[in-house]
């Protein structure tokens, strides 16, 4: 693609490499304390302006996949088919985020800090990527036959194939009005807890190999930090709000567990045989609540 030239801005790829690295790690050691405000995390009601899952999707994922198009469409770009086979392959990923996905997402609203934090990263990373890919990085002209590339590629496909088939499983686990808690099955949630997250892992480690940079590697590390412990509590604690709604009343006095799901954790477990123990009691209501506090405390 002709365009004016760009000259590679090599201090700004290795710092902002470096702050992926230095900015995943702080970011894991915080999640494992904290939730991050996302999906099931977020408290709707909480005071500040929310932004729509679809709209806060599109805006969010946008720069990733404009920013380097941009880039390509107005600077010059170093020669070589394997770098412009990793650059759409990196814009490809994003395009189903923002054009797709993003009209499909059944999702919750997100706070707009969370939004505006992602628009910058989404543009921080677009930039890094994009310009390391385009401008900076020396590829021989086999690239594209190389054993790290294919291995990568390869890597990539299957993780977004298994992103894409898990937000399908997610997106139709409830029926439309449905409310109760549902744990997915089918596809890679057979064996792992968070196969749209674990998909996501395996495409940024699979282009890391593929594009063998240091860019690449960070963003993959920065990937693994952020969304890995979102896997980890979804596998550690079933949300109790929604499995309540599995439970029914009769006489204001006595509660019954609907039949639930074979494929529970321990920690759900734990809290069914607190609320069968404790199934006739005088004060029902009082053992519910005490049974809620004993599986928070499990899980916290």
């Amino acid at each position: 693609m002709t365009g004016e030239a760009m000259i590679c801005q090599e201090n700004a790829i290795h710092y902002c490499s470096w702050g992926f690295v230095v900015s995943g790690l702080l970011y894991l050691l915080r999640q494992l304390t904290a939730h991050t405000p996302y999906g099931r995390y977020v408290d709707t009601k909480s005071p500040g302006v929310m932004v729509p899952a679809r709209a806060g999707w599109f805006i969010q994922e946008l720069p990733s996949f404009l920013v380097p198009v941009l880039l390509f469409l107005t600077t010059e770009s170093l020669p070589g088919i394997g770098r412009h086979l990793l650059l759409w392959t990196f814009c490809l990923h994003y395009f189903q985020r923002t054009f797709v996905f993003s009209l499909l997402t059944k999702g919750r609203p997100s706070p707009l800090y969370i939004v505006l934090s992602a628009v910058i990263f989404c543009s921080v990373n677009g930039f890094l990527q994009g310009h390391y890919m385009l401008h900076c990085t020396q590829y021989h002209t086999e690239w594209h036959r190389d054993t790290r590339f294919i291995t990568g590629v390869l890597m990539f496909f299957s993780g977004m194939a298994i992103n894409i088939h898990s937000d399908y499983i997610l997106r139709n686990l409830r029926k439309p009005g449905e409310l109760s808690y549902k744990i997915p099955t089918g596809g890679m949630f057979e064996l792992v807890s968070g196969a749209n997250f674990f998909g996501e892992i395996i495409e940024w480690c699979g282009y890391a190999v593929a594009s063998w940079s240091f860019p690449a590697f960070s963003f993959a590390l920065f990937t693994i930090c952020s969304i890995g412990p979102r896997a980890y509590h979804h596998h550690r604690c079933p949300p109790p709000p929604k499995l309540f709604q599995n439970i029914v009343i009769y006489d204001d006095d006595i509660y019954k567990l609907s039949a639930g799901s074979s494929k529970m954790s321990s920690n759900l477990e734990l809290l069914i045989i607190l609320l069968f123990i404790n199934i006739i009691h005088s004060e029902p209501k009082k053992v519910l609540i005490k049974s809620l506090s004993i599986y928070t405390y499990w899980c916290t």
